[in-house]
C-alpha cells in the first residue's frame, strides 16, 4: 500500500463537512450548492452535473484516511472535476453495504448513476470520435 507523506491527518474533520452533506444512499455525498463549470463560467454559469463517485481508504503518515472521491461533468463543455472528500470510517462502512464494488481493492467502491442524458449525448460523443478519426 502507498503511504502519502506531507499531508496533517489530525486536523483533517471528516464529521462536518461546510460545502458536503451525507445523502446516506449510493451517491454518499452532494453538494449543499450547485457546483458550477470554472471553463464555462465566464461566458455562462453552466451547472455541472453528477457522473460517478468511489469510495477507498489510503495510509496517510501512519493513518488510515477514507475517501469519497466525486465526480462532476460539465453537460456543456465536457470539463470533469474530482472532489477527494475525507469521510468517517463510520460512514465509510455505511457506504461498503450501499455502494456496489468495482474491479479495484476490496475496500473501494463505485457508483454510477443511470442517466437518461447519456443517451442524447451518444450521438455527440459519436460524432467527436468520428471527427477525431475513431471511425
Amino acid at each position: 500500500m502507498t503511504e502519502f507523506k506531507g499531508a496533517d491527518t489530525s486536523k483533517v474533520d471528516v464529521g462536518n463537512h461546510t460545502f458536503w452533506l451525507h445523502t446516506k444512499n449510493e451517491q454518499a455525498l452532494e453538494p449543499k450548492e450547485p457546483i458550477f463549470c470554472p471553463m464555462c463560467r465566464n461566458i455562462q454559469s453552466t451547472t455541472m452535473v453528477f457522473r460517478m463517485n468511489s469510495i477507498g481508504s489510503m495510509m496517510v503518515n501512519g493513518r488510515r484516511v477514507y475517501v469519497c472521491r466525486m465526480v462532476y461533468k460539465c453537460p456543456n463543455c465536457d470539463h470533469v472535476v474530482n472532489f477527494d472528500v475525507p469521510i468517517s470510517e463510520v460512514y465509510f462502512t455505511f457506504l461498503l453495504g450501499k455502494i456496489p464494488r468495482g474491479d479495484c481493492t476490496l475496500d473501494n467502491r463505485m457508483f454510477v448513476p443511470p442517466n437518461e442524458q447519456w443517451e442524447r449525448e451518444s450521438a455527440i460523443i459519436r460524432r467527436r470520435l468520428r471527427d477525431l478519426g475513431y471511425w
